[in-house]
């Protein structure tokens, strides 16, 4: 199997947020797509946090969806940071946490067309720095703690549905006795 042969690319959108880029491809055998289309977004960092016997997730707005949704808490890996140091900050951030971090590994969300990459990152509370208060932060957002005994009929019910939280459960679930 080979990778394809980009024979050109026309810039679509350009935003900090969001890039479209429009490619021709040579596929192979003698074929050509002309508008295959690929989305660059800022790769992000998924936090798995645990305290204890207890996930802790957040419930937040996402508006690409219009819902309410429970997540692990994520945040977008800044050009001028390692994944690592975007974990420690949106540890920081979201949760009000100064504490270690552990990688565990990488998911790509839509490698069809996107080519943004989440890191996921576990990390135990239960001994780290509680801040008296959060930093400033505009995202509005609730924890929720979910004891591991439960965890499973709560994404059994679907009442989890976000795709990098569910993938970054299953990377974590042996570790965490689920």
């Amino acid at each position: 199997m080979e990778k394809w042969n980009v024979l050109r690319v026309e810039k679509i959108l350009d935003t900090p947020w969001i890039k479209v880029e429009k490619h021709k491809c040579d596929v192979g055998g003698g074929k050509v797509i002309d508008d295959f289309y690929v989305v660059r977004k800022p790769d992000y960092v998924i936090l798995v946090p645990i305290d204890k016997n207890e996930i802790i997730f957040v419930r937040q707005y996402r508006h690409g969806s219009g819902e309410i949704i429970l997540n692990f808490p994520m945040g977008l890996v800044d050009s001028n940071e390692s994944p690592e140091s975007t974990a420690k900050r949106e540890l920081k951030e979201e949760l009000g946490y100064i504490g270690n971090i552990e990688y565990i590994g990488k998911i790509l969300p839509s490698p069809s067309f996107r080519t943004d990459r989440g890191y996921v990152f576990l990390t135990d509370v239960s001994s780290a720095e509680k801040l008296e208060t959060k930093e400033d932060y505009t995202e509005i957002l609730e924890p929720v703690r979910i004891n591991k005994s439960s965890l499973m009929k709560v994404v059994e019910l679907g009442q989890i549905n976000d795709g990098s939280t569910l993938a970054a459960l299953l990377m974590v679930k042996n570790r965490l006795g689920i």
